[in-house]
């Protein structure tokens, strides 16, 4: 009897510390049955959702995100019961600021039969952390277009010499993209400057082989 009692106060103490720490973990902590029917929630579930526990726990995820959410966490949900394995995916969740991204590990809960009857999800909200990457991303794609814009200009300078007159000297290789570049920048400054006359110096051209001869005769 004392041995039993010894183990149900160690059961109690068990299951306090991990309460504990599912509670006062920073993650939303979540369970859903096979039916999508939560059986658990903690405290940043609720913050998230902004519905407190008695609003959360026994209702369907239908219920509380719609169809079409959750169609799409259902995807996963599947892999999880089907691989038996833990996964790591991404979900988009409605909040009442908006859609939110979170980082999820789904794992599958089993029963003493061996079979799933739950799925168990920590999520991490990382919808600052994809703000700031796809900023990075636009940024380094700006950068990107201006030093090609720079590299073009650079590459196909058109001056103007005087009125109706432009010039266009070009150094360097001409390969298939650097002809088409020099074509449309010297129709579109023929075209802004209505000039009649225009130069291309090729002094600064290595080779002016077969190709480079072809490339100057459609700009002319």
């Amino acid at each position: 009897l004392a041995a039993t009692h010894d183990q149900i106060g160690e059961l109690r103490q068990q299951r306090a510390l991990l309460e504990a720490i599912i509670e006062n973990s920073p993650s939303n902590i979540s369970v859903i049955d096979l039916n999508k029917r939560l059986l658990l929630v903690n405290q940043v579930s609720e913050r998230n959702a902004g519905l407190s526990r008695d609003q959360m726990v026994g209702k369907t995820q239908y219920e509380l995100y719609g169809e079409e959410v959750v169609s799409e966490w259902d995807v996963s949900d599947r892999q999880v019961i089907d691989q038996r394995q833990p996964i790591l995916t991404e979900d988009v969740m409605p909040l009442a600021d908006g859609d939110h991204t979170f980082l999820a590990m789904k794992f599958p809960l089993i029963d003493a039969t061996n079979q799933v009857y739950a799925i168990g999800t920590i999520t991490t909200d990382i919808t600052e952390q994809k703000k700031i990457e796809q900023d990075r991303l636009t940024l380094q794609q700006q950068i990107i277009d201006a030093q090609r814009s720079a590299l073009r200009e650079l590459s196909t300078p058109l001056m103007p010499i005087t009125e109706g007159v432009i010039a266009m000297p070009l150094v360097g290789e001409i390969d298939t993209q650097r002809a088409q570049q020099i074509l449309e920048t010297l129709l579109e400054g023929i075209s802004e400057r209505q000039a009649s006359t225009a130069i291309l110096d090729i002094t600064g051209v290595k080779v002016v082989d077969t190709h480079v001869a072809q490339a100057l005769l459609r700009a002319a």
